[in-house]
Formats: C-alpha cells, sequence, structure tokens
C-alpha cells in the first residue's frame, strides 16, 4: 500500500490474486496496481493496470503519475 505521501505500508506480489478486503472493509480509497489484471479478479472496480516493470528501467514513473493529490 502507498499512502499520497508515497510510503509503502503493504506489498503484496508475484502471481497471487491479491484480497483487498483483508486490509479495510472500506475499500473506497484503496486501489491495487498490477501489471496482471488476475491479481485484482476479487475487486475488479479497486484495480489499475499498469505496464511490467523491469530494474532496466530506473526512471519508471508511472504510479507517480495516477496518483492524484
Amino acid at each position: 500500500m502507498v499512502n499520497l505521501t508515497l510510503n509503502v505500508h503493504h506489498r503484496e506480489f508475484r502471481e497471487h490474486v491479491k484480497d483487498l478486503s483483508c486490509i479495510s472493509e472500506d475499500l473506497c480509497r484503496v486501489v491495487i496496481v498490477d501489471n496482471n489484471p488476475f491479481s485484482f479478479l476479487l475487486q475488479p472496480l479497486n484495480g489499475i493496470p499498469c505496464i511490467s516493470f523491469s530494474p532496466g528501467q530506473p526512471h519508471d514513473n508511472q504510479v507517480q503519475g495516477m496518483i492524484r493529490k
């Protein structure tokens, strides 16, 4: 999880389906950003697809562009 100050609070990764309900009962301010739409299968309205990241892209700022303050 990332808050508006860009602090990471929680990470889920790899090929697993992420269940956002274990983070909060109120998901109106929770999103999942993942390159695999299967990851947000349980809460599709909270999912934001993105392109894959690789270590060769050190200046990738795709997620920062999605954050609206």
